[in-house]
């Protein structure tokens, strides 16, 4: 069984995703992409943000291929590594002031923004259960309770934390750049791009997976379920609770003989 195959039927069990994991696979150019990839320029007549090809794959279940001419947002070409950090947006022109009040706060934020240190010249995206590919990143919509079960799970047979850091945009750097450089999960809370563009929603987050982790989240998925602590749906301990009810359904509870005092 392919590693996706697995994977994606571990979410249907554990998980309950509402929309497809997503499948990236970074290639050296578009001759690479299998044949029925959707590229944005050329088969939609116009350029996608890389946020909206993610989007495309999780909740149409398209194949989707984005090269340097298939990318609108100019920014993700630097995130991506495909082009260098001009010069001209170093003093956090593109950061200020939508994200911080001055320039000098943008620029602090601007020169830690991930970005990765080669160029991801073509980057594939699939829905997990349709991927051909041993994918290099899975990347899990999720709310923040498939979340936390995605979080045990990957720590299930190892202990110990994720860390992941937050700056409220530039999420794709995150999900794919920052994954591949670290070869660790993230968690990501995606930023106003990826709502606007990618259709985000607000109860909606990420949690990334290296190739290197899959078959760890895999086990773990399986065996966290196991123990029984960690569930989706969650086993409510109220559920067995025994039910208390106001003082005025006493008289009402001796009618029906529920209680003899």
């Amino acid at each position: 069984m392919s590693i996706c195959k697995e994977l994606d039927e571990a979410v249907q069990k554990y998980l309950r995703t509402a929309t497809f994991p997503v499948a990236v696979k970074t290639l050296e150019n578009a001759e690479q992409f299998p044949e029925r990839t959707r590229r944005p320029l050329r088969d939609m007549g116009h350029r996608l943000n890389l946020c909206q090809g993610v989007a495309l794959a999780r909740r149409f279940g398209w194949t989707m291929g984005f090269c340097e001419e298939d990318h609108s947002c100019s920014n993700s070409l630097i995130l991506m590594g495909i082009r260098e950090v001009p010069e001209f947006i170093k003093n956090g022109s593109i950061v200020s002031p939508a994200y911080t009040d001055t320039l000098e706060h943008g620029a602090i934020t601007q020169s830690i923004t991930p970005r990765s240190g080669r160029p991801l010249s073509a980057i594939l995206l699939a829905p997990l259960h349709r991927a051909d590919f041993d994918p290099d990143v899975v990347l899990f919509y999720c709310n923040p309770g498939q979340a936390v079960r995605l979080v045990q799970a990957a720590l299930y047979h190892s202990g110990g934390t994720i860390e992941s850091k937050f700056m409220g945009r530039c999420a794709c750097a995150t999900e794919i750049a920052v994954t591949l450089q670290t070869d660790q999960c993230q968690v990501v809370v995606p930023g106003g791009g990826e709502k606007v563009f990618g259709m985000l929603g607000d109860d909606e987050m990420v949690f990334t997976a290296p190739a290197s982790r899959l078959r760890d989240i895999i086990r773990g998925l399986a065996d966290s379920h196991r123990a029984g602590a960690a569930r989706i749906p969650s086993p409510y301990y109220g559920l067995q609770a025994e039910p208390k009810f106001p003082p005025i359904y006493a008289e009402l509870e001796r009618c029906f003989g529920l209680r003899e005092d």
